[in-house]
């Protein structure tokens, strides 16, 4: 609900400030370098809120796409598809409309307790999180990568016991604002 907020004023914001320059005579390339400043100025806000959500330990990674170990992609549902950490629990899940699965969902839900969690920050912004979760039918490495100045990343899951990877690339969230929707666990 809260995310829903943000963007909903961002968007106001934004188009006021438009409709407010487009009378003061802007060029076409003035209005075009207005509105790539103010977008940048939302990315950097959710970056900010991404990077304090891995800090803490308190985010969500909802999923659009998910890539296979051998490079097949396939578009997802970021509601019932995603890794989330919640302090020193953390739980991947997947889910599909189309086939019956463990979780309720269509798919798998497994949960964990995190262990060695490590942020690191580069110099030009990138922010790199590797952790275990080790639960029952889970004993995975996960590694995820924030990109510099937005809020989409990329969380990819190294299994330890069954030898088998796959990546969520979507965005970040705070857990609290995210939408997600979690299955029955293992």
């Amino acid at each position: 609900m809260g995310r829903t907020i943000v963007i909903i004023c961002a968007i106001l914001v934004l188009e006021g400030n438009l409709f407010a320059q487009n009378g003061s005579g802007l060029t076409r390339k003035e209005r075009k370098e207005v509105r790539k400043e103010q977008q940048r100025i939302v990315d950097s806000t959710f970056y900010a809120k991404a990077l304090a959500g891995l800090n803490s330990h308190d985010w969500v990674l909802e999923a659009n796409s998910i890539q296979s170990k051998r490079g097949m992609t396939y578009q997802v549902n970021g509601v019932t598809n995603f890794v989330m950490v919640d302090k020193d629990r953390g739980t991947v899940q997947l889910a599909s409309p189309v086939r019956a699965g463990y979780n309720g969902l269509g798919g798998i839900t497994l949960d964990g307790n995190i262990s060695s969690y490590k942020v690191i920050v580069d110099k030009k912004g990138n922010v790199s999180v590797e952790f275990y979760i080790l639960g029952v039918g889970i004993n995975a490495t996960i590694f995820v990568s924030l990109y510099a100045g937005s809020n989409r990343a990329q969380v990819t899951v190294s299994s330890n016991s069954w030898g088998s990877r796959i990546t969520y690339n979507g965005t970040i969230f705070l857990r609290e604002e995210s939408n997600v929707f979690k299955g029955f666990a293992l």
